[in-house]
């Protein structure tokens, strides 16, 4: 599966292992693209691709570098493919995270701050639907 970026930005960090996901524990190699989009907007493309459903392999080394599209500086425009998610098993899924500081996980601004009031209360409603386990809070953590 072809993954793009969002917006036009620069690649600033390419990790061919994090060790972080989907049956890392296990020796899957999971792998990240980090592109900002704006002085302080960076997105985070986490990549879980899993063991292999069949052969219980993890990619290699050489597997991941063939999937990255791009290299650490390369400027992208929306819509450039960044990466390929291989489909390994049921659990093979793409983190994608908008952060205020890429570096700093726990920055992330509110989505809905990037939409029309109206398309913001749409996905509030659609995220109530969903998450129903706290009921308290909307999607960016504020309490109703």
């Amino acid at each position: 599966m072809d993954v793009y970026a969002i917006a036009p930005g620069v690649i600033t960090e390419i990790i061919t292992d994090t060790k972080q996901g989907y049956d890392a524990k296990e020796g899957a190699r999971n792998f990240k693209i980090v592109m900002y989009i704006s002085k302080e907007i960076g997105v985070i493309y986490h990549f879980e691709a899993a063991l292999d459903n069949d052969t219980g392999e993890a990619l290699s080394l050489r597997d991941v570098r063939k999937l990255i599209k791009v290299r650490q500086g390369q400027k992208v425009d929306a819509g450039d493919i960044i990466g390929q998610l291989p489909f390994r098993k049921y659990e093979t899924h793409l983190h994608f995270t908008i952060a205020k500081d890429a570096r700093e996980g726990d920055n992330i601004p509110c989505p809905l701050t990037y939409f029309t009031e109206e398309k913001a209360n749409e996905f509030n409603e659609l995220y109530g639907n969903v998450y129903t386990y706290d009921s308290t809070h909307d999607i960016c953590g504020n309490e109703y």
